[in-house]
């Protein structure tokens, strides 16, 4: 299976980068994903509401922060255990929009299907708190980082985790997190 991270503020669609996939058992790592906005790679998430954040402004999304591992669950289902850390550079919210801070939103894609399932949406991520031996921000240098403190285990279903082009099964996933 293949997993993807959309980040969006409210309704607003802010990029979307694919989860790097790994061999169970490989250890925690921490990963920084650049966001797209546009036309990825990989296949994504039809939303009529990516299209119009493309049309607004493709440029440049922002990255997201995270620790991922990929480990074998109970009766060998995969499980991601990821923990958000931060995201730089995203776009600023509005200022005719409420103040929302931007959440994750993870979608599974079996091997073989074009469906994708919810897996998970994170917390509203809450603005960095400048400390007194940070540089002053100047308005054109953006947004600051927004940060989560937000650990989760999720449960990918009964499935094999195609690594070399094999097919895995289309059990529905089941979310587990503390």
């Amino acid at each position: 299976c293949c997993v993807t991270l959309e980040v969006w503020r409210a309704e607003r669609f802010l990029g979307e980068a694919l989860l790097p996939r790994q061999r169970p058992g490989a250890p925690l790592q921490e990963h920084t994903l650049e966001l797209c906005v546009g036309e990825p790679s990989w296949p994504s998430r039809l939303d009529s509401r990516k299209r119009r954040r493309f049309v607004e402004a493709p440029s440049s999304a922002g990255s997201v922060t995270l620790r991922a591992e990929w480990v074998q669950g109970d009766e060998q289902a995969p499980l991601l255990q990821l923990a958000l850390l931060r995201a730089e550079g995203l776009p600023p919210a509005p200022p005719d929009a409420a103040h929302a801070g931007p959440r994750v939103q993870l979608w599974q894609r079996r091997w073989g299907s074009s469906d994708f399932l919810p897996l998970w949406t994170s917390s509203e991520a809450r603005e960095h708190e400048p400390l007194i031996f940070d540089p002053p921000r100047r308005e054109e240098d953006g947004p600051g980082p927004v940060v989560w403190d937000e650990p989760v285990n999720l449960s990918l279903g009964p499935v094999h985790v195609h690594l070399h082009g094999d097919e895995g099964s289309q059990d529905a996933p089941h979310v587990y997190s503390h």
